[in-house]
């Protein structure tokens, strides 16, 4: 039998009835601020942030990374071409410049001879003094005149000293551009050739690919795509197309490593094949940033990424499927307008996205 309770205890007060302990309301968490646009880069800054490459194990791989060192060599050697042309303006407009400013000295000169020959012929010095190339005294003559004469001559002679060197600068930069725009035109045609030797291996694994669809005997981490190609993340009007270009945002020559697609703010991205998203968020330049891993194709890590993008609707490690919508089509990061930036890369390396799609 259990004691009975003495009045003066206070029976136990439901914890749904106790009144909360009085507290500081929590601080509201504040706003994240969104990436700041891109600004000024230093020269060796790469102002679109580049995902891992694989290490080339074939013949391919091997002719996909030295087209990528051929794309490189050729965008430094646009950007000093570039450089040099600049400059060779720049020394043509201040020899023609200088030129006049001679010529207008020189003219002046000769006002000041005709006044000092008026001088010596009023003051008697010389009778037989005339205009001619003849040297004139001018010691005795004691002028203003004379004194300006012989600083204005010197003036002369050192402005066509500064001429001189003008025409000696122009031809070195003259010179510089010849050789370096030989060293492009050699560049380009290396690239040319070996994007040619690229874009044929392309098309021959999508042809193999296409063949190998009905064979159920095709290892399953090889990407299945339709008829071995990619479809268009967007409709939209193409702007830019892949390669070598002077960037219109850094206003410098960069690799253009993707194909760029016009579109309204807030189109749907949708993703060119099934995949597994791998990077998500905000990128440098590219601003918002998806790229998607479709696999193996070929022996090699296919991968399709998605710039620019006003909203991303995936997160990492999701699976999505072929046309699902992954994003919005915005102007984030180094962009004038609104547009997908899209990318496609074998092994992590750029490649021109036409032949896929």
């Amino acid at each position: 039998m259990s004691a009975s309770p003495t009045p003066s205890a206070t029976p136990p007060v439901p914890s749904s009835a106790a009144s909360p302990p009085r507290s500081k309301a929590p601080k509201a968490k504040p706003k994240q601020k969104a990436p700041s646009r891109p600004g000024r880069l230093k020269n060796s800054e790469d102002p679109y942030p580049q995902p891992p490459v694989d290490e080339p194990t074939d013949a391919e791989s091997r002719t996909l990374a030295a087209f990528q060192d051929a794309l490189h060599q050729a965008r430094d050697l646009e950007a000093a071409v570039a450089k040099d042309k600049k400059r060779v303006e720049e020394l043509t407009s201040k020899l023609a410049s200088d030129r006049k400013r001679l010529t207008e000295m020189t003219v002046e000169a000769q006002v000041r001879r005709e006044v000092l020959a008026r001088e010596a012929r009023q003051l008697y010095i010389g009778a037989t003094t005339s205009l001619s190339s003849q040297p004139i005294d001018l010691s005795p003559v004691g002028s203003d005149a004379a004194a300006e004469f012989v600083e204005q001559e010197k003036s002369t002679a050192e402005m066509t000293q500064k001429v001189a060197m003008d025409e000696r600068d122009l031809a070195t930069a003259n010179m510089r551009l010849s050789t370096t725009t030989q060293k492009l035109t050699k560049a380009q045609s290396k690239v040319a050739t070996l994007k040619g030797r690229v874009d044929s291996e392309v098309r021959e694994a999508i042809l193999r690919a296409h063949q190998e669809s009905a064979d159920i005997s095709v290892p399953r981490d090889v990407t299945r795509l339709g008829g071995g190609k990619l479809g268009l993340p967007l409709i939209g009007t193409e702007t830019s197309p892949f390669g070598n270009r002077l960037d219109p945002y850094f206003q410098r020559w960069q690799l253009h490593a993707g194909l760029d697609i016009a579109a309204a703010m807030g189109t749907p991205i949708r993703a060119a094949a099934a995949g597994v998203v791998t990077q998500s968020g905000w990128n440098g330049g590219y601003g918002n940033y998806t790229c998607l891993n479709h696999g193996n194709y070929d022996g090699k890590r296919l991968t399709s990424c998605y710039a620019h993008q006003s909203r991303i609707l995936v997160s990492d490690g999701q699976q999505v499927k072929a046309g699902e919508v992954i994003g919005l089509v915005g102007s984030t990061g180094a962009s004038t307008g609104p547009h997908l930036h899209f990318e496609v890369r074998i092994g992590g390396r750029p490649v021109d996205p036409k032949p896929w799609l």
